[in-house]
């Protein structure tokens, strides 16, 4: 992705082929998961794995908690 990366998705558990937390532009939700776009496509991940799912501010960190941290 490039540097317009607006989401952080943080995970519960391992992701198989996923370096967390994973960074992205597009986010979107459904009522069992969620589609994320990322470079090499697109992955479905069901609300279950998902432990957390931040939006950066236009300053580029996590709203509300300094980048990196998942609380």
């Amino acid at each position: 992705m490039g540097t317009d990366e607006r989401y952080v998705v943080y995970f519960r558990d391992r992701v198989a082929g996923i370096d967390p937390p994973l960074r992205t532009d597009s986010v979107e939700f459904y009522d069992s998961g969620v589609r994320v776009t990322r470079e090499g496509g697109r992955d479905f991940f069901p609300y279950e794995v998902i432990g957390r799912i931040r939006e950066r501010t236009a300053g580029g960190g996590a709203a509300g908690t300094e980048e990196g941290s998942p609380t």
